[in-house]
């Protein structure tokens, strides 16, 4: 059985990941009428579970009927209890973002344990203040697509989401859930995190823009050990799905752990 309380959304073959998943007239102020309108939004109009770009390459493996199915029994447009809770504990979060030029970032924004709540089943809170030397930054605008990872490397835990940025002030935002799901430990490799610098402050160390892979930059992916990357698709309706993954595995000096497969429009954000 898979070890993901509430259930795991990981491929058929994922040896943690059983065969069938099993899951158990009042004046309001424009924020709060903005908010009940996205919520809205997403209870009559769901997102289906996989974009097309997902459906296309389950069916090349043979398993879109299985998919379908785990999709419905893992995949939910809420965030249940065991979620909620094990936001809230986390020292970091991995964000996956698109800015303006349609570029994907991935990145890791840190706060003391707490800077994540989720007051209601549809919200996550998150205040992380605005960092303009982020590049993912750009991408973390009012109505954004956004990905999360809520992921702990001590117990190796990993819950994942992706939904639409509410934002009201530079003080943070909220991500208004359209997709919430577990994913199983495989791959993390396990670590203990310590802060050393206040994580509320942007870091002082610069971007360093990568236009191409040269030696250097393939020698540092193919020596890690942990990967994340983020990704998107355009919905039919031109909603922007953003998402950010885990990649994980130990390298051996020759080739790299963690393992990433692109088809067709080979765009994406790493973050080692």
């Amino acid at each position: 059985m898979c070890r993901v309380q509430g259930g795991c959304a990981c491929p058929p073959g994922c040896p943690a990941t059983p065969e069938v998943v099993k899951i158990g007239g009042v004046m309001r102020s424009a924020p709060i009428r903005k908010a009940l309108a996205m919520k809205t939004n997403e209870q009559e109009n769901p997102l289906p579970t996989w974009h097309a770009g997902e459906i296309a390459m389950q069916s090349s493996a043979g398993v879109a009927d299985r998919m379908a199915e785990v999709g419905k029994r893992a995949i939910r447009d809420h965030l249940i209890d065991q979620h909620r809770q094990f936001f809230p504990l986390l020292p970091f979060v991995v964000l996956g973002a698109v800015d303006p030029a349609g570029d994907a970032w991935a990145t890791l924004r840190g706060g003391r344990p707490g800077f994540m709540r989720a007051a209601s089943p549809h919200r996550l809170s998150i205040r992380i203040p605005r960092d303009p030397g982020d590049p993912a930054d750009a991408g973390m605008e009012d109505g954004d697509g956004l990905g999360l990872l809520g992921i702990d490397l001590f117990t190796r835990r990993r819950n994942r989401l992706n939904g639409r940025v509410s934002r009201n002030d530079d003080e943070g935002f909220d991500l208004v859930v359209e997709q919430s799901y577990g994913n199983c430990p495989k791959y993390i490799q396990m670590r203990e995190l310590s802060f050393i610098r206040d994580p509320a402050k942007p870091s002082a160390e610069p971007s360093i823009p990568q236009e191409a892979v040269d030696d250097r930059v393939r020698a540092l992916i193919q020596s890690a050990d942990t990967l994340f990357v983020a990704s998107y698709a355009a919905r039919q309706s031109g909603h922007r799905q953003v998402d950010v993954s885990h990649r994980g595995g130990v390298s051996n000096g020759e080739q790299s752990g963690p393992r990433i497969g692109m088809q067709k429009g080979p765009l994406c954000g790493l973050s080692r």
